[in-house]
């Protein structure tokens, strides 16, 4: 077994493990000390010397495996510290929209579990995006999405949390329910769009209470239909506002 150990050892130790290396040291350092002693002279006056030269040797020799050993338990904590962190970060990237850097659909799911009775669901439509790829490419409508997802950001702050869903569809999860706070955020949001220089962008929201219903999917769908006829209503208001401009002129 211990021929079998170091043949290991040496293996390891020669494609680049530091376990093996220390763990020959470990070995090597008493089997010197141990060869002196056993070619030591047998005699009366050495007796005393021979003998210590033998416990220091297996002194040296458990004191250097048991550092062996910190090391490999040492190496493994980190090990499994870097594995966990590496684990926490895949989820987080499951859970994080890539382009704008949101919670995504996935997040939403695990929001909407803890939301409080008094909490609200928005779901959010951006007008225009298919204008603004059309006409001015999808690299410009990634920038109005990414614009879009930044203001949101800063007029929510922390009182609530903005989502993305996949292509122009948002939503917004808010513990404290404020739908008026939520489409004021919204309008800020719009403001800053046109600032950015898409001034054909809009957005129609539609937002639900939870305690409306304890069913997540009702909840969600209910908002849903909400931000549809939000959606419409702001078309018959652009047409109407495109047919008195046509009429004035």
């Amino acid at each position: 077994m211990l021929t079998i150990t170091m043949i290991a050892a040496i293996v390891r130790a020669y494609h680049g493990s530091r376990t093996a290396y220390f763990f020959l040291l470990a070995v090597a350092a008493p089997f010197v000390l141990g060869l002196i002693a056993i070619q030591t002279e047998s005699m009366d006056s050495y007796t005393l010397y021979v003998e210590h030269l033998g416990l220091v040797s297996v002194s040296i020799e458990a004191m250097l495996l048991a550092l062996v050993m910190t090391y490999q338990i040492t190496r493994l904590y980190h090990d499994k510290e870097r594995a966990v962190e590496r684990m926490e970060q895949s989820i987080r990237d499951s859970r994080t929209d890539s382009m704008t850097g949101l919670p995504n659909r996935m997040a939403l799911t695990q929001a909407l579990e803890n939301l409080p009775q008094q909490g609200s669901l928005t779901f959010i439509d951006i007008d225009g995006l298919k204008y603004c790829n059309d006409n001015f490419g999808h690299a410009r409508g990634d920038e109005l999405l990414c614009t879009f997802a930044r203001g949101l950001g800063v007029h929510l702050g922390s009182g609530a949390q903005a989502h993305r869903l996949g292509g122009d569809e948002f939503a917004i999860t808010c513990e404290q329910g404020n739908v008026q706070w939520i489409e004021q955020a919204l309008l800020k949001t719009i403001d800053d769009m046109h600032a950015e220089g898409f001034e054909f962008a809009g957005a129609s929201s539609g937002s639900a209470h939870v305690h409306e219903t304890e069913d997540k999917q009702k909840l969600q769908h209910i908002a849903d239909c909400r931000m549809y006829e939000n959606k419409r209503s702001n078309k018959r208001r652009r047409k109407e506002d495109q047919l008195y401009s046509a009429m004035i002129s």
